[in-house]
């Protein structure tokens, strides 16, 4: 798992990676695949 655009802050994007591996483990994949998930940080979202 890896960033893919970071916001500019590295306390943001850690923050972002801790919350995405708090969710695992997840289901194998029924292929290899890849994919992005994007995170949204901001007094406006």
């Amino acid at each position: 798992m890896k960033v893919a655009s970071s916001s500019g802050q590295p306390r943001l994007d850690m923050a972002a990676m801790q919350t995405v591996r708090a969710r695992a483990p997840f289901g194998p994949p029924p292929r290899a695949m890849t994919f992005a998930i994007d995170v949204v940080f901001g007094p406006e979202h």
